[in-house]
């Protein structure tokens, strides 16, 4: 039997220039992206290695539950069919099953490097001024179009 840890273990290696190679301290993002372990740098957006965490098998299993359903949602609005909705508004939903283990997830890990929630946007909408959790403005990604609320601690 796979245990959530072996889960998480990416099973390609990745070429060099989609990992990141930043300090310790540069921020993350738990963020869905079609792999097995969803951080990504919020400086250089390279994979972060899940060797470069302490992930403990409770946690581990926490990240597989939250990206199974995450990725179920995402299909369903890709697919563009009846479910796109209800996919949507679940992926929107500040008060939403899958937002909640999203922020708890990264709250969890953030004493090891800081860690923001990747919210939901649609790529094709501009990325929203205003935080969709506390509504203050977001303080903008000084290279990327990519907005941080650090009172909430998503990024978008």
């Amino acid at each position: 039997m796979t245990t959530a840890l072996e889960k998480v273990q990416l099973k390609e290696s990745l070429p060099d220039d989609e990992v990141c190679s930043c300090s310790e301290k540069t921020p993350m993002h738990l963020r869905y992206s079609f792999s097995e372990f969803p951080f990504y740098c919020s400086e250089c957006n390279g994979q972060i290695l899940p060797s470069s965490l302490t992930i403990t098998e409770e946690l581990a299993q926490q990240i597989v539950d939250w990206s199974s359903v995450y990725s179920s949602l995402f299909r369903l609005w890709l697919d563009s069919g009846e479910y796109e909705a209800f996919a949507e508004a679940a992926l929107k939903d500040p008060k939403g099953q899958i937002n909640s283990l999203g922020l708890q997830i990264a709250a969890r890990i953030r004493n090891q490097r800081p860690t923001f929630y990747w919210w939901f946007k649609d790529e094709e909408v501009e990325i929203p001024t205003d935080c969709p959790l506390c509504h203050q403005k977001l303080r903008e990604h000084n290279r990327y179009p990519v907005r941080f609320c650090d009172a909430c601690d998503i990024s978008l």
